[in-house]
């Protein structure tokens, strides 16, 4: 690749830091319908328009990469909100759409990654269309009503919902006619929304009048001129922790508007770790652990100790309460505690960690998680937090990264720019330990720094309630790539 074109690729991706903690991305379908309901169209006449103009040829609505439970929720809201509008002309755009959800009923279960809250959400959707005269067939969604009541059984759910530290009030529409007025306003937070979730907002604003709140969904619907409403909001301390960390890998210096952010973060942390927004309630292991990373890689000193009340017998929880371990919370978390000399029991929660990892590799050589589609994100940070303890576990993951490239250089069964840039990223980290797989980088390279990042859409892989793509992290990723590979290119370690 040309030594120019890598630098222009380079300045043109380095305006990201413009607007970083910001929390830009674009909406997603379940969020706008959920905001649409309010005043049957009414009050968000926008969002309204954004459904009749995004249905998709089959009859579905939701992100491009196909995910059935993502095309589930997101479909049957929209068929929601056209209903409940109640125009004549929207009855072909909610016959489609029952029929396309009629035709996946049957497929939704075999779904490996479920989006958050699914098992809740989904039939409380299902019970407000026939509310409302939509038949939606239910035979092949007994297994989701069992998963249901065993959540509800095994789990005060009518307690935790009200409880602003736990993620259920996150999905708390699922509460329907069933939610408490007198508790719930307990859930409101100073910028007017229920832990930064539209969605969970908006269902709040259809039992209570609450001005605040009316008035965080407006500010919500304005970050995008389509109308669409982003399915969290804000994000500041996840779009900070995750950019930064990216830049931690290349070893470049801070500039005054990156220390900015690192500042910022640090402002964020409290002795219970962070979440995704600063004002946030809800605290989790995942964005804890890339943020502790991130400040003391840069001369911060952040307590440890905030990870022991997500340690477990075997492996670390990302949220209290949690049913199935995050695979990505756990790679996080190794890296952040390697290094903790005054870690308590660091090498053996060191080893717990790897042993918990080395079970969940697929094939002995990769990894998937809950919060990310793509085998790459998980497979690439792996490769970063474990390749100087043990290069046995993860010179096996850096062989498939190479064999699964495809013929065009990029990565991903839908080539894209975020998962190449994970796949470079790792192999070009992995150079330190093995000079392996260089035509595999070289390719990659070329592959991202052709894209134009003025008109590049970039696939939602991030799982929420329905997919999403926060897209300056993205951008972040694909700058680290490029930064490390032009390093690469002038002869130097990744």
């Amino acid at each position: 690749m040309p030594h120019g074109a890598m630098l222009q690729r380079l300045s043109q991706f380095e305006n990201v830091w413009w607007s970083i903690g910001k929390g830009y991305m674009r909406g997603i379908a379940y969020d706008t319908a959920r905001v649409s309901m309010l005043g049957n169209g009414n009050r968000f006449p926008r969002a309204l328009l954004w459904i009749l103009t995004n249905q998709k040829k089959n009859g579905s609505w939701g992100e491009e990469v196909l995910h059935l439970q993502d095309r589930a929720v997101s479909t049957l809201s929209c068929v929601l909100a056209l209903k409940m509008a109640n125009k004549p002309a929207y009855k072909s755009l909610i016959d489609r759409g029952l029929e396309y959800l009629n035709s996946i009923s049957s497929y939704l279960r075999y779904e490996s990654c479920s989006m958050v809250g699914f098992e809740l959400i989904y039939p409380r959707l299902i019970d407000d269309a026939e509310e409302i005269g939509l038949d939606v067939s239910q035979a092949d969604i007994k297994w989701l009503r069992r998963a249901v009541e065993l959540k509800l059984r095994s789990l005060n759910i009518a307690y935790l919902a009200y409880i602003p530290n736990t993620t259920f009030p996150f999905s708390l529409e699922f509460l329907g006619p069933k939610l408490d007025r007198t508790r719930a306003q307990r859930l409101i937070g100073e910028n007017g929304s229920v832990l930064s979730s539209p969605s969970a907002t908006a269902f709040l604003l259809t039992h209570l009048k609450v001005r605040r709140s009316m008035n965080y969904l407006k500010s919500v619907q304005n970050l995008n001129r389509d109308g669409s409403i982003v399915n969290v909001y804000p994000f500041d301390v996840f779009e900070r922790a995750w950019a930064l960390f990216n830049h931690m890998l290349t070893g470049r210096d801070l500039t005054d508007i990156m220390y900015g952010n690192l500042r910022q973060l640090q402002d964020s942390w409290t002795r219970f770790g962070v979440g995704i927004a600063a004002k946030s309630p809800l605290r989790d292991s995942d964005d804890t652990a890339v943020a502790f990373k991130v400040l003391s890689t840069y001369g911060f000193t952040p307590d440890p100790v905030v990870f022991e009340q997500y340690e477990r017998d075997d492996k670390f929880l990302c949220f209290h309460l949690e049913r199935d371990a995050s695979v990505s919370a756990n790679i996080h978390i190794l890296d952040a505690i390697k290094s903790c000399t005054n870690y308590p029991r660091r090498d053996a929660v060191v080893d717990k960690i790897i042993k918990f990892l080395v079970k969940q590799a697929i094939e002995g050589c990769y990894w998937k998680d809950k919060w990310h589609l793509s085998p790459y994100y998980a497979t690439s940070h792996a490769v970063l937090a474990i390749a100087d303890l043990d290069q046995s576990i993860v010179g096996k993951a850096v062989d498939w990264i190479a064999r699964t490239q495809n013929p065009d250089g990029s990565w991903g069964v839908l080539p894209n720019a975020e998962e190449t840039a994970y796949a470079l990223q790792a192999l070009l980290f992995y150079q330190k330990f093995e000079k392996s797989h260089q035509d595999n980088i070289a390719a990659g390279l070329r592959y991202i720094a052709n894209l134009n990042p003025a008109t590049y859409s970039y696939p939602a892989l991030w799982v929420g309630k329905g997919l999403y793509a926060p897209e300056n992290v993205i951008k972040s990723v694909v700058l680290s790539a490029l930064h490390l590979g032009h390093r690469f290119q002038q002869g130097g370690a990744g």
